[in-house]
């Protein structure tokens, strides 16, 4: 991570690649992974969370190279992003990342497992969007991302190709509800609370999932 990228208008494509160079993104081009995570600033502003009139609270499960917490964090100038991710090698470049894009100021990392840091005080219940992107399982992405959201606040999930199926009594569980497909991202909503044992350790969560695919 010694190169410096400049102020030029591609400089989130430029920090992917590096990511990318040093395996925190897949092989697909860089174009490409940056396309579909500007899905979820498409979907954030169905949500009416692009108002710049507003600040907006957002976490990203699993940040990993920066997609799509980075280009989300860019793409919604009035947001406050928090990038979580469980390895301190990619929680620094994360860092980094934000210092070259210049958004440190808006944009922190949380190094941590996402079912723990979902039980910290100064985080649960404070978001209005929560994103996801290959971060695990849909039952285990959900139980750890809507305890993070504030009521009525969304959880995005990159969706497959192939449709998933989300179980209305399995998302009612942490409180949940199905709200449409915006292009290759799902959106769900909090619409009640979420008991205070949820997200529970990942031991308990194979042994029960909130539902099955």
């Amino acid at each position: 991570m010694n190169k410096t990228v400049g102020n030029e208008p591609d400089d989130v494509t430029e920090v992917l690649a590096e990511a990318q160079r040093i395996g925190y993104l897949g092989p697909r081009p860089v174009e490409v992974q940056r396309r579909h995570a500007e899905g979820y600033v498409q979907a954030a502003c169905r949500l009416g969370l692009g108002d710049e009139a507003k600040q907006t609270m957002i976490a990203d499960l699993g940040s990993g190279g920066g997609v799509p917490g980075l280009v989300v964090a860019l793409g919604l100038p009035r947001s406050q992003v928090v990038l979580i991710d469980a390895s301190q090698k990619r929680c620094s470049f994360l860092t980094w990342a934000a210092v070259e894009l210049g958004i440190s100021n808006r944009v922190s990392v949380v190094c941590g497992r996402a079912e723990q840091v979902a039980h910290d005080v100064q985080w649960r219940g404070k978001f209005d969007l929560v994103t996801a992107r290959g971060f695990g399982p849909p039952a285990w992405t959900v139980e750890c991302g809507s305890p993070l959201l504030s009521a009525g606040g969304s959880l995005l999930i990159s969706e497959p190709p192939k449709a998933r199926r989300w179980p209305p009594e399995g998302l009612a569980r942490i409180g949940l509800c199905y709200i449409e497909q915006v292009g290759g991202i799902v959106v769900l909503s909090r619409f009640s609370d979420v008991a205070g044992d949820f997200p529970r350790p990942r031991s308990r969560q194979k042994r029960d999932p909130l539902f099955i695919q």
